[in-house]
């Protein structure tokens, strides 16, 4: 979590004790001023396009486990965001989400298929939505540092379940 001294810049501290993205927005420069701004709408329309090609793909039953994962990555994702950033994702959008992936996942290893139900697909719809208010919205170095956060928790799991 980034302290609230971070976050106001004020000190360096140790370099190597902090994150990539955390330096990054420390620098100085045009770089870090970047990071401090929201992405261009065109960039965040396009990232967020291919979450919701992936929410139809899984509509229309023609997802895949990628898939599947993905919008589990993206629901974290824009938790995390929204936890720095105050656009947040409703708790319970959030745990309908997850559980719902979660249940379809399940479905997929027993019959091979499957169709996302109304509410996990109305809870996606509204996690894609939320993401992309956050696209345009929100510090860039704020997806970074969610994105490091996310991949922390994917080697954690890899790691106890032995992978």
């Amino acid at each position: 979590m980034i302290s609230p001294t971070y976050r106001a810049g004020h000190g360096m501290g140790d370099l190597s004790s902090r994150s990539l993205a955390q330096n990054l927005a420390l620098g100085s420069g045009q770089y870090a001023r970047a990071m401090m701004l929201p992405m261009a709408p065109p960039v965040a329309g396009d990232l967020a396009l291919a979450y919701h090609l992936i929410l139809e793909a899984l509509r229309k039953g023609c997802g895949n486990e990628d898939h599947m994962a993905s919008m589990m990555q993206l629901t974290i994702k824009t938790m995390l965001v929204g936890e720095s950033s105050g656009l947040k994702l409703r708790p319970q959008v959030f745990r309908d989400a997850q559980e719902g992936i979660v249940r379809c996942r399940r479905i997929r290893s027993n019959t091979g298929s499957c169709d996302l139900d109304l509410p996990t697909y109305k809870s996606l719809c509204e996690v894609v939505a939320t993401f992309e208010r956050q696209l345009v919205g929100a510090q860039f170095y704020e997806f970074m540092l969610a994105d490091e956060k996310l991949k922390a928790l994917i080697a954690r799991g890899n790691k106890k379940s032995g992978k």
